[in-house]
């Protein structure tokens, strides 16, 4: 019994808290559930009311559009009324100011007119404010004074006017009122005069508009009734203003009156024994009238309400459509969320993790432990491979890459692809041997890649590396990556695949190509790159026949920054163009005050980067310091090197041609420094050929260079082409380089680079004291 109890026991406690769990679950269900529902109901009634105000607004706007659009037309009507009237009162003031005729004629002459028009009564009035009336009957009213009425006053100042609506001195009723000048022979002789009946402008605005129910008023600019439209919201009686009116109170008035008085149309609108009302004023043209429409908005809001049940339509729908997708929504997150996974963290070629999702692992990784390299890789030229083999083979290339470096991977390592050819490693550093040991098979087995049946290509990979010191900081992945990209930089294998590890020197050197690179703009500015020239000596006379212009970065406090530390880094960021025109604008400078001092035959060679020739203006810009200085373009000779040539012939044989006709000299710089082909001497037609030093250094094959030299120089005086030898430090060199006829001679020997004075102390024979 006591085993069935417990037994029992534990059953219902097991039961018990299944059930407490299932109803815990489903609270939790609920809970999410009515608050998904809570959260879709108010965006929902948001969204209805952003709805409704929105279509208030359009309704609003399409309101005030029509209302515009009717009072318009009212106004090109009594525009068209009231102008008609003012050109024929000015076309009978001509007829009576050009012919000479007494009162008795004038008034003749308007009584037949009164027949042919609107008018109930026209007439003259003198200078004097009096004059002679005539109605449609005949009945004549002979010298009354009319000289107090505003629109008689314009007329007889030359303006011609209407008046407001007046009550009628002569008759029942009310009138406006048109009076004109009249001119004879120049001279004003009176004011030609006539009334409406303001029944004509009545009928205009009381006809029916909105099935009856618009209100039309024709007011002024301090709200006054001009005419009253006989249909009215306003109340009976002798009201004259608007604002007199139990319609509009004073916010309405301190709304209304500033905008009527600015003379532009405007929209309103008012609550009126519980009538909504649009109210829109349209500026007349004349005295200041307006036409004021009202209209109850329920004359014009037929279609809102259309658009109110479409709304409720279109967010039943919607609420369906939003159940609708959420479910599609749940099975395509559910079904989809490896592959958007994939595209976060993976590169698409490779299937390797991309450099995000990488350095996320790796940071994770040092954070416990830190034996590790960070190896960042990549292959020498790439863009050769997609241009020799296509960029099927590339990829091809990219994802044996991206194989080679998964399948080497040891536990705890992983590897990404950056971007384009560049891959990074995370391995695990047990000493430099042993890594250095590793990389090697690595990229010998990149460079096993076939990528064609023939292939003479090899494939070179250079690796950058950062050794992951233990540190107490913070990890910071972003830092060592910068390190290992320096020394991938630095890792430039020309004929085998080179690795290097980041260290000071290195450091050493990117802060001082940083700090280079901060100063330079302002150095040149500042003028801090001087001239120092090197005299280039004709062999048979001994005289100085040029010199070749070289930099020197000579700082404000005197030191001295080194040709070989600056030049590269310039040559990397492209600064070097602006160097190059520096200096050729210094040597033109030069050469003009060696022109001004007697020295009329030196020439000085200036160099001209690699870069330069890539610039689309830059036999433009050489042409504009030519003229700046005045210079004769045949004393500059502008210095190529070997290896511009040789990458861009083609273009070179049309720069160089182009070069001649401006009147420059070229000449090939460093002509044996590289893989020289004196197919370029065939090639190109350049000027002078400067023998690099290495033709003068020591060697143990001194018989072979000697022939080789001898039968160059040989070969370019067959050419015609001037001959330099470069770096001659002994009388030896330079006696060799002048029994084998080279023309130049360029060396510490003859002098060093010096400053300009100098220079022209040295060509003149002197020497500085």
């Amino acid at each position: 019994m006591h085993n069935k109890y417990i037994h029992g026991k534990a059953k219902y406690h097991s039961l018990l808290e299944k059930t407490m769990k299932e109803d815990r679950n489903l609270k939790k269900q609920i809970i999410v559930a009515v608050s998904v529902a809570a959260g879709i109901l108010t965006a929902l009634v948001l969204t209805a009311v952003l709805a409704f105000e929105t279509l208030s607004r359009a309704q609003k706007n399409e309101a005030e559009r029509y209302l515009d659009e009717v009072t318009e037309q009212y106004r090109n009507t009594m525009i068209k009324q009231i102008e008609g009237n003012l050109q024929t009162l000015e076309a009978l003031a001509t007829i009576i100011g050009n012919n000479i005729m007494d009162m008795d004629k004038v008034m003749d002459i308007l009584e037949t007119e009164n027949y042919q028009n609107d008018f109930i009564r026209m007439g003259f009035v003198k200078p004097d404010g009096r004059g002679d009336l005539v109605d449609m009957q005949g009945v004549r009213v002979e010298n009354v004074y009319l000289g107090e009425e505003a629109f008689i006053r314009e007329a007889l100042a030359g303006s011609s006017s209407v008046s407001d609506t007046l009550p009628d001195n002569f008759g029942e009723g009310y009138v406006n009122c048109y009076a004109v000048p009249v001119y004879k022979n120049g001279e004003l002789i009176g004011a030609l005069t006539a009334a409406n009946s303001s029944e004509t402008f009545a009928e205009i605005i009381n006809q029916p508009i909105f099935s009856g129910n618009a209100y039309l008023h024709i007011i002024n600019e301090q709200g006054d009734f001009i005419i009253r439209s006989a249909h009215q919201i306003l109340e009976e009686g002798d009201i004259r203003s608007i604002f007199e009116s139990a319609i509009l109170g004073i916010s309405d008035k301190e709304e209304i009156l500033p905008k009527l008085q600015e003379g532009a149309k405007f929209f309103s609108q008012f609550t009126y024994n519980k009538i909504k009302y649009w109210m829109f004023f349209t500026p007349i043209g004349k005295n200041g009238w307006y036409i004021l429409c009202m209209v109850p908005r329920s004359a014009l809001n037929a279609n809102f309400v259309k658009m109110t049940r479409m709304i409720i339509c279109i967010f039943a729908v919607i609420i369906l459509l939003l159940v609708l997708l959420f479910s599609y929504i749940y099975i395509i997150i559910r079904g989809s969320r490896n592959a958007m996974q994939r595209m976060a963290y993976y590169d698409q070629l490779t299937g390797l993790y991309n450099k995000a999702r990488f350095m996320e692992l790796a940071s994770a990784k040092l954070e416990k432990d830190s034996n590790y390299a960070l190896v960042l890789l990549d292959i020498a030229n790439f863009k050769f491979v997609n241009e020799l083999f296509g960029y099927q083979k590339g990829d091809y290339l990219l994802q044996h890459v991206a194989n080679t470096c998964n399948q080497m991977l040891q536990e705890e390592e992983f590897c990404c692809r950056d971007n384009s050819d560049r891959f990074a490693l995370l391995l695990h550093y047990s000493g430099k041997e042993a890594l250095t040991d590793r990389l090697k098979q690595l990229v010998d087995t990149i460079a096993s890649c076939q990528l064609d049946d023939v292939q003479e290509y090899h494939i070179l990979c250079n690796c950058g590396v950062k050794i992951i010191e233990s540190f107490s900081n913070k990890i910071n992945v972003d830092v060592f990556w910068d390190r290992a990209n320096l020394a991938l930089k630095n890792a430039k294998g020309y004929h085998d695949s080179t690795t290097v590890f980041y260290g000071d020197g290195l450091h050493d050197k990117e802060v001082k190509r940083n700090e280079i690179e901060q100063c330079m703009h302002a150095a040149l500015d500042n003028r801090e790159f001087k001239m120092y020239l090197q005299p280039k000596v004709l062999l048979n006379t001994s005289a100085v026949c040029g010199a070749e212009a070289l930099v020197r970065w000579i700082r404000p406090d005197g030191s001295l920054i080194y040709p070989d530390e600056f030049i590269p880094v310039f040559e990397q960021n492209g600064f070097i163009t602006d160097l190059d025109m520096y200096m050729l604008e210094e040597a033109c400078a030069f050469l003009k005050r060696l022109e001004k001092n007697g020295y009329a035959d030196i020439c000085i060679s200036v160099n001209q980067s690699r870069i330069l020739f890539y610039k689309a203006d830059y036999l433009n810009e050489i042409q504009r310091i030519i003229h700046k200085y005045h210079c004769d373009p045949s004393r500059i000779i502008l210095e190529v090197t070997e290896g511009i040539t040789m990458d861009n012939l083609d273009e070179m044989k049309v720069l160089v041609r182009e070069l001649h006709k401006m009147g420059f000299a070229v000449s090939m710089d460093d002509f044996g420094s590289g893989y020289s082909s004196l197919n370029i001497l065939k090639e190109l037609d350049i000027d002078e050929l400067k023998l690099d030093r290495v033709f003068l250094s020591d060697t143990a094959e001194k018989e072979k260079r000697d022939i080789i030299m001898k039968n160059i120089i040989t070969l370019a005086r067959e050419l015609q082409i001037t001959t330099v030898t470069e770096g001659v430090e002994d009388a030896a060199q330079a006696e060799f380089i002048h029994s084998i006829h080279c023309d130049i001679g360029q060396g510490y020997y003859f002098a060093k680079p010096m400053p300009e004075d100098a220079f022209e102390l040295f060509i003149a024979g002197k020497t500085e004291e």
